[in-house]
């Protein structure tokens, strides 16, 4: 009987823990992330853990699809840490304020770059690459309907708007 009790009590606890965590992903646009400093687009992934009903935490990686001048190539990819404070909820949707920290980094290659290599010790001259890294805020606002999500956010990291769309399970 003991056991049976025990057995309850981990599943219930287990079960309540899953329905607060959620995993997702969709599609980003910024004004700001591509090469010449238009409209770019990324993949998002994230993970939600709801507190409670009104405060969530929302974690998220985004993959900026590469942009190209004649000369050089851009990537990027950009880390978000949010908190998302429900003020409408309903059965089917809710919108929420948010606010959080984020880290972008952002790499140009040259495409026609030369070097020079010194055979007599192994070294290579020149460097053909930069990386940049940015810490910024995120403020917003998002809703979700249903599985699918939406938030407008200004990234401090690149100056910018983003829209991102997706889903969320």
């Amino acid at each position: 009987m003991k056991r049976l009790l025990l057995i309850a009590v981990v599943l219930t606890a287990t079960s309540t823990m899953f329905a607060q965590f959620k995993l997702g992903g969709g599609l980003t646009l910024g004004n700001q992330i591509s090469a010449n400093q238009n409209i770019g687009g990324g993949l998002n992934v994230r993970a939600n853990y709801s507190f409670n009903e009104r405060i969530t935490l929302s974690t998220g990686y985004t993959y900026i699809i590469p942009s190209y001048t004649s000369n050089n190539r851009y990537t990027s990819w950009q880390i978000n840490g949010d908190i998302h404070y429900n003020y409408l909820v309903k059965e089917k949707y809710s919108l929420y304020g948010l606010a959080g920290i984020n880290y972008n980094e952002q790499k140009m290659t040259a495409q026609n770059y030369s070097y020079s290599y010194d055979p007599t010790n192994g070294t290579t001259y020149g460097n053909n690459s930069t990386t940049e890294g940015l810490a910024g805020i995120n403020l917003g606002l998002g809703a979700t309907y249903k599985k699918y999500f939406g938030e407008i956010k200004y990234d401090a990291g690149y100056d910018q708007v983003a829209l991102t769309m997706g889903f969320i399970f």
